[in-house]
């Protein structure tokens, strides 16, 4: 886990490491990142405006979980109502439009006009008032738990003007919060560390509630930009020139010059680019695929193509383009480059680990 925030002498900088101990459910770490996102797209535009309302945080919340939870397919736990809530969501989002502008403000757009049908509002109850316990654990040590809601409210108003302000109170009837100024320009000073501190602990939590999913550390937060396969086709165009080639989704003939690259395992559960899951396919069949996962009977025609490649790139490539492609084979399959152009070993080690994952991606709903 990371270091806790960095300290500060007039605020309780412990209170604040202390407001995802013992986070059970998402909410808190999600409450948290969504306010975080809505102050640096303040800063960004020189507001200093400190009021957030909580449908505007709730949105943001929502917005920012549902690429781990819907797009990556990530659990947040059996009994995590920000899960359930964003499984009431009528929207759907192609691999090739993940990372487009157009792609987020369309998810902004579905979250705000199904807000109240999905039930985002009940995120509200109680997430905005506990994150600030840590503030005021002395006070809160004996009350029962449900009145520490109102309470918390209570002394979020009453030492809002003390030496050691809580990071918000709530205004406007309990719709808005209000950032206390002194921690406004704490958050702005410290601000890549703080939001730093956060998506540790959202990773650690995503990380214990999906114990076997691959690549979590890239499934925390939506995908800002696809990596670019210019390197990868510009390998397999050279490669296709002297292997033929039928695609093994169509069985027709793939070209040279007008193939597309297909994540054979898809690329939201594997969030890699590396050539051992990579295979040429007609471009039309290659769209329709979408995340769909492997018959049987591809992988067995997957392999196939796989060992022919790799038997003609140790003798085509140059020697640079050879020792990368090999490097990515080796790690993937945990063989080593002089293990790859062995057909028994190349299968066996792509039996060893298509199998699992693809039983792992069938159980997460792909």
């Amino acid at each position: 886990m990371s270091a806790i925030p960095p300290s500060a002498a007039s605020l309780n900088v412990g209170a604040l490491s202390a407001i995802f101990d013992k986070t059970t459910a998402s909410y808190k770490l999600l409450f948290f990142i969504g306010l975080l996102q809505l102050i640096e797209n303040r800063l960004r535009r020189f507001d200093d405006d400190r009021t957030f309302a909580l449908d505007e945080i709730t949105a943001g919340l929502l917005s920012f979980g549902w690429y781990p939870h819907r797009f990556f397919k990530l659990s947040f736990g059996a009994q995590d109502q920000v899960g359930a809530v964003l499984d009431q969501l009528d929207f759907d989002l192609s691999e090739r439009a993940v990372t487009s502008s157009e792609a987020q403000q369309a998810l902004c757009d579905a979250l705000a006009g199904q807000f109240d049908r999905i039930g985002a509002a009940t995120l509200q109850r109680y997430v905005p008032q506990r994150l600030l316990t840590p503030f005021f654990a002395d006070a809160l040590r004996c009350l029962p738990d449900q009145k520490k809601d109102r309470r918390i409210r209570e002394l979020a108003e009453s030492t809002f003007t003390s030496d050691k302000p809580p990071l918000y109170r709530f205004v406007n009837g309990g719709a808005r919060i209000e950032i206390h100024p002194r921690w406004m320009e704490y958050l702005t000073v410290n601000f890549s560390i703080i939001k730093g501190w956060a998506f540790n602990h959202w990773a650690a939590y995503l990380q214990r509630s999906n114990p076997n999913s691959p690549a979590i550390i890239d499934k925390i937060a939506p995908p800002y930009e696809r990596a670019s396969l210019t390197k990868q086709r510009k390998v397999w165009k050279q490669l296709l020139a002297e292997l033929p080639l039928t695609c093994i989704y169509a069985n027709d003939p793939v070209q040279p010059d007008t193939f597309d690259l297909d994540h054979f395992l898809p690329w939201s559960f594997i969030c890699h680019d590396q050539y051992w899951n990579l295979i040429p396919a007609k471009s039309a069949t290659n769209r329709s695929i979408g995340r769909t996962l492997p018959t049987p009977e591809q992988v067995e025609a997957f392999i196939n193509v796989q060992i022919q490649a790799l038997q003609v790139a140790q003798r085509l490539l140059s020697s640079k383009q050879w020792t990368v492609m090999a490097e990515d084979y080796s790690v993937g399959l945990g063989l080593s480059t002089a293990e790859l152009v062995y057909p028994e070993k190349v299968t066996a080690a792509y039996t060893k680990t298509l199998n699992p994952m693809i039983s792992l991606a069938q159980s997460l709903g792909y």
